[in-house]
């Protein structure tokens, strides 16, 4: 595991994905659905419970014949964010879709790091997370209130709706990890 501007990626062919976003919005949920997907982590991960987040945790798994990790960094430190940029492969940002109360604030960070120079021309994706609620906004409506269409991005981002509580949309988001790479 890297510390806080350490680089993975120079460590065989490792990509280190950052999951990002405020408190309670799914990322340990995500991360968990995501090595449900590899067939030799399902045992291990069966009985698991997300546990609270602290800055250096992280989980590596193989997707296919590439290495990629993934560093979880709790919403409690966004002030250590910066530090993890320039050794990321990309980073994957998580957005509760029905607490509409943290919106702007996630809406601020995800267009802070959209535009970051350390993550120009490497992959990012979103998560629009709680998809399974009824009142869990739309991608479009995220894509409308975050003004995403007036940004000009040197690399552009996808947008996943997904449930982390059923599992809805991860394979999605398994599917962008094993054909995003470092530009």
């Amino acid at each position: 595991m890297s510390t806080a501007g350490g680089n993975n990626s120079g460590s065989g062919n490792v990509l280190e994905y950052l999951v990002l976003g405020l408190p309670n919005c799914g990322k340990s949920s995500l991360i968990k659905n995501l090595l449900r997907m590899t067939k030799k982590q399902r045992q291990k991960l069966s009985d698991c419970a997300p546990l609270p987040t602290v800055p250096t945790n992280g989980v590596e798994h193989t997707v296919l014949t590439k290495k990629i990790a993934l560093r979880e960094i709790g919403g409690s430190y966004i002030q250590l964010w910066p530090s993890y940029l320039p050794s990321a492969a990309g980073i994957i940002f998580v957005v509760d879709g029905v607490n509409n109360a943290q919106l702007s604030g996630s809406l601020m960070l995800l267009m802070t790091l959209l535009t970051n120079p350390e993550l120009e021309k490497k992959p990012k994706a979103v998560i629009l997370n709680k998809c399974d609620t009824p009142h869990c906004m739309s991608q479009s409506q995220l894509r409308e209130i975050g003004n995403f269409d007036q940004v000009t991005l040197e690399s552009p981002f996808s947008i996943f709706a997904t449930s982390c509580l059923n599992g809805e949309g991860i394979e999605c988001i398994y599917s962008w990890l094993q054909t995003s790479k470092k530009v």
